[in-house]
C-alpha cells in the first residue's frame, strides 16, 4: 500500500523512531536528518540491515502517531480559525459600541443645542416685551441709545 500524498519525509521518520519506542530524549530531528545520541548505534545499525521487516506492531505505532499528528495539526488550525473568529466579533462589537456612544454623544449634543436656542429665544423674547411694556419716553431714549451704538459699532468695524 502507498503512503498517503500528504506525508512528508520527516514526519515518517519521526513516526518511524517513536513506533520503536524512542523516547524524545533519545533524538533530534533536524530539517533533513535525524540526530541520535551515542548510544544508539546498535540501533540505527539494526535498522539499516536490509533484511529486518517490519513488524505488525511497528507499523501501527507508525499509523498511530501519524494519526495523532494529523490530529493536532487539525486541532492547531480549529483553534486558529476560532481564535480569528472570536477576534472578529470582538473587533465588530467594537466597533458597534463605538458607534452607539457617538450617536448618544451627537443626539446629546443636539439636545443642547435646543435647548441653548430656545433659552436665547426666550430671553429674547422676554426682552422684547419689556421694551413694548416700556413707557414712551424711555422707548425713545432706548432707541435713540441703540442708534448711537450701532453709529459707533460702524465706525469701529
Amino acid at each position: 500500500k502507498n503512503p498517503p500524498a500528504d506525508l512528508n519525509e520527516r514526519d515518517f521518520v519521526e513516526a518511524l523512531i517513536i513506533a520503536y519506542k524512542f523516547s524524545r530524549s533519545q533524538f533530534v530531528l533536524g530539517l533533513t536528518k535525524a540526530f541520535f545520541k551515542s548510544d544508539q548505534q546498535d540501533f540505527i545499525t539494526s535498522l539499516l540491515n536490509p533484511k529486518n521487516d517490519l513488524s505488525d506492531e511497528i507499523v501501527a505505532g507508525i499509523k498511530k502517531h501519524l494519526v495523532q499528528k494529523k490530529i493536532v495539526r487539525s486541532m492547531a488550525v480549529v483553534k486558529a480559525i476560532a481564535r480569528w473568529r472570536f477576534l472578529d466579533i470582538q473587533r465588530k462589537t467594537r466597533t458597534a459600541v463605538y458607534s452607539i456612544q457617538a450617536l448618544a454623544r451627537a443626539v446629546e449634543a443636539k439636545a443642547k443645542v435646543k435647548a441653548a436656542r430656545e433659552a436665547k429665544s426666550n430671553a429674547f423674547k422676554s426682552a422684547v416685551a419689556s421694551v413694548q411694556a416700556m413707557p414712551a419716553e424711555k422707548k425713545e431714549v432706548l432707541i435713540a441709545v441703540c442708534n448711537q451704538a450701532a453709529k459707533w459699532v460702524g465706525t469701529v468695524s
